[in-house]
């Protein structure tokens, strides 16, 4: 053989080699992205997100600002219709100043009928019927309101129990001139506590038979036509 061919098998021989070299590096490498490419991402941290102190501040602070501005109105609510109430009151009485106040009236040196009188029932409250001819109906209704509206805690401070009005009616017959109370066994205290807040002179007088037949009915007041 001669020394040129040998020379040129060893060059065949050599790339051969360093093909091999190459196409082992390239599979290497291809093995180790693949590798890596699998494996996943490190997850970040779970960082709690930050309290924008200054906004939660400003929050609270608008809420209470609400609430104030909510009970004012209520306030304002409330002192409105205080007023309307008082102004029906005062046109119902047809006078401009204020509702006349109770007379004060020297105490009574005695009771006029029993002086042995009990106190009021356990009731629950003194029942208040109203009557005025049937002439003049709003009479009626101005005492029914002085009794049930305008002097009606004044009445219950005084006698323990709470004031209802029953009914307010008129008669077809003449009523006396001056304004009548009758009372129910018992109610005595009841029907000169009444007497008192009214501004005319009534008489006090213990309900007759026919009158006790009535239920749920414990003082008839009858406007007398002097009542102004």
């Amino acid at each position: 053989m001669s020394r040129r061919l040998i020379v040129a098998r060893l060059i065949v021989a050599r790339r051969i080699r360093s093909g091999l070299i190459c196409l082992a590096l390239l599979c290497a490498a291809l093995t180790l992205a693949a590798v890596f490419s699998g494996c996943a991402a490190p997850k970040p941290l779970d960082v709690p997100p930050k309290v924008d102190e200054e906004a939660a501040r400003r929050e609270a602070e608008e809420e209470r600002r609400r609430d104030e501005e909510a009970r004012r109105l209520a306030e304002e609510a409330r002192k409105a219709e205080e007023q309307r109430q008082k102004e029906e009151l005062m046109q119902l009485f047809g006078e401009i100043g204020e509702v006349p106040q109770p007379p004060r009236r020297p105490k009574p040196q005695g009771i006029p009928f029993d002086e042995a009188v009990p106190p009021l029932p356990n009731e629950p409250a003194v029942r208040v019927a109203v009557l005025s001819n049937v002439e003049q109906p709003e009479k009626g209704r101005q005492v029914a309101l002085l009794i049930g509206t305008y002097h009606r805690e004044h009445l219950e401070d005084q006698l323990g129990a709470a004031i209802k009005i029953a009914y307010v009616s008129h008669l077809k017959r003449n009523i006396t001139r001056d304004s009548v109370i009758h009372f129910r066994p018992n109610f005595l205290r009841a029907a000169t506590s009444v007497a008192s807040i009214l501004p005319q002179h009534q008489t006090i007088g213990p309900m007759s038979g026919e009158e006790r037949l009535q239920e749920g009915v414990d003082l008839l007041v009858y406007i007398g036509g002097d009542y102004r």
